[in-house]
């Protein structure tokens, strides 16, 4: 019979009580087992985090003081930095550094202030910011220098700082790290402007002396050309105007071949008066002078030139400067001029004649070299021709130079107002721009003298005194002695200063006049007349030249109180200019 279900419960029973026995077992063991274990890693995690703690309290220690010397690092890399900033700051050049990218990473005090900005607003900023219209070109340089390594010196340019043009000097050198790799750029830069300005200033008055020197040496030629054809031209001016007394039917072959050698020999005389004006030598008679007047006479008599497709327009100061001028020369100045801006309008064009007076300050005179400062009377022409380019401009004033075509100009007309101009203790300046016209500036210093009224005399003026001629030029002595005697006159004749001043000692008493030459050999005109002044000092003398009056000539005449008379001369001129002399000192002694 089998087993009841009783009993087969208690033996399942049985079973896991035996399993649970044995379990327990193995737990009891296990248990005494890791708790042993436990215990030994317990000790080793207590000793363990004895020593991270004191590993924790060195570090923090280590860190502490780690931290101190990185604070007191700090300190010393704030200082040095600072003590970096005063240096660069204490310079006066513009110092910069500049990183591989091409941002500014310090710039000094000289720097900013140039750029007229704070230091804090232009650190980290670009090229572009600061120099836009060189920006690129500096970027190519800077690559240069970060890619060879090799500086770059001596680098001058200008740039644009606030609206103005600036010169600046710089040197660009590569900055390296400690393994030699260049990290960087270093800038030294100058402001060169002032130097610059001071440089074109020195530049300019060294060209404006040169071309004074220039034109000093070509007036010293022109001058002595000029002297020498006349005293040529009056020989052959006086002998064509005696034969024109003996040939006196104007409608005789003679009259009229001897008539022709009188006007080209005026026409002679006129171009070797304009190279006497370019010479300085061209001051004859000097008055004083309403400079409005003066214009407006010349431009009446001018109108014609203009036809009627070129505008004139005055605008005259009412109150202008009276100046003192030889008329008949500064006539020809203006004449000149406004002649020379019909040629630049050929299709028409506006013509404006301005006067005004001016005070010319020392800046002006230095910057003009040869100008005196003071009050002037300024005359400027303006037309609106065709201009003329820098290179012109530089070569207008120079004899027989001229940009018009063959035959249609001598190339003297400037070269002679600008010597009659310098002669007047004056000054010329010329402004054009090609294409939209020119204007010439004239300055006259003020005089202080009264305007007189003019005496025309026109009939021919004879006389019977003794009349000494000394000339070394003999056709100019035989020419004198013909005239003289012809108008009633006694001559005696002396070929140079030493012979006139011995006959003069023998003939004091019988003398009545000397008339005298200024450049002559063995002893000239001047130290003559001081000998005769010493013999007599009531002499009278009237002073002639195929110079001009000038420089010491002109001193002496105010001096004395003596005439000049100018070769060639007319024998109006001659009869004229001797009874002037002669009547000197007569009004006392009656």
């Amino acid at each position: 019979m089998g087993k009841s279900n009783l009993q087969q419960q208690i033996e399942l029973l049985e079973i896991q009580l035996r399993h649970l026995e044995n379990d327990y077992f193995l737990t009891k063991e296990e248990y005494e087992l890791s708790s042993e274990k436990y215990l030994e890693i317990l000790f080793e995690l207590k000793k363990r985090n004895t020593e991270l703690q004191n590993l924790k309290d060195n570090l923090e220690k280590i860190v502490e003081e780690q931290t101190k010397e990185l604070k007191e690092s700090e300190k010393i890399l704030i200082a040095k930095s600072n003590e970096l900033q005063i240096m660069l700051d204490s310079s006066p050049a513009l110092i910069f550094y500049k990183d591989k990218k091409g941002k500014y990473i310090r710039i000094n005090k000289a720097f900013a202030d140039f750029l007229g900005k704070p230091i804090k607003s232009l650190v980290g900023k670009k090229e572009s910011y600061f120099f836009p219209d060189v920006a690129r070109k500096h970027k190519n340089e800077d690559k240069a220098i970060l890619k060879t390594g090799i500086a770059k010196l001596n680098i001058i340019e200008s740039v644009l700082v606030n609206d103005e043009k600036r010169w600046i000097e710089i040197d660009k050198i590569p900055y390296s790290d400690i393994d030699g790799k260049v990290i960087g750029i270093i800038g030294f830069a100058r402001d060169i402007t002032e130097n610059k300005k001071a440089e074109s200033e020195r530049q300019k008055l060294e060209e404006q002396l040169i071309q004074s020197q220039k034109m000093d040496s070509i007036g010293k030629l022109a001058g002595g050309v000029a002297h020498d054809f006349n005293n040529l031209l009056t020989g052959i001016l006086g002998f064509a105007e005696f034969l024109k007394l003996k040939f006196d039917d104007p409608e005789s072959k003679e009259f009229k071949a001897t008539d022709h050698i009188v006007k080209l020999s005026l026409r002679a005389s006129s171009l070797t008066e304009k190279l006497l004006g370019f010479a300085r030598q061209g001051k004859f008679n000097q008055v004083p002078l309403n400079l409005n007047k003066v214009i407006d006479e010349v431009v009446k008599v001018s109108e014609i030139i203009f036809e009627k497709k070129i505008i004139v327009k005055f605008e005259f100061a009412s109150d202008i400067y009276t100046i003192e001028a030889d008329k008949n020369q500064f006539a020809q100045v203006i004449t000149n001029i406004i002649i020379n801006a019909k040629h630049a309008m050929p299709k028409g064009g506006k013509l404006t004649i301005r006067t005004e007076n001016v005070l010319v300050d020392k800046d002006f005179a230095k910057d003009k070299f040869d100008i005196e400062p003071g009050n002037y009377a300024m005359m400027s022409i303006t037309d609106n021709g065709c201009g003329m380019t820098r290179e012109i401009i530089d070569q207008i004033f120079e004899p027989f130079f001229t940009t018009k075509s063959e035959g249609q100009g001598t190339g003297l007309g400037l070269s002679m107002v600008y010597g009659i101009i310098k002669n007047h203790n004056g000054h010329i300046d010329v402004k054009s721009i090609p294409g939209k016209g020119s204007t010439f500036s004239i300055f006259l210093p003020e005089s202080t003298k009264k305007i007189l009224t003019e005496i025309t005399k026109t009939h021919i003026i004879k006389g019977d005194e003794t009349i000494l001629v000394v000339d070394d030029e003999d056709n100019v002595r035989e020419l004198l002695k013909t005239h003289l005697e012809y108008l009633g006159y006694n001559v005696i004749l002396a070929r140079d200063g030493l012979e006139a001043v011995k006959i003069y000692k023998k003939n004091v008493n019988n003398i009545d006049m000397v008339l005298l030459d200024i450049i002559m050999p063995k002893m000239d005109g001047l130290e003559a007349l001081r000998k005769l002044k010493k013999i007599n000092p009531e002499v009278r003398v009237l002073i002639m030249s195929g110079f001009s009056q000038s420089g010491k000539t002109s001193d002496t005449l105010k001096k004395d109180t003596l005439g000049f008379l100018q070769k060639p001369f007319t024998l109006q001129k001659l009869s004229e200019m001797v009874n002037e002399t002669l009547k000197f000192g007569c009004e006392d002694e009656d």
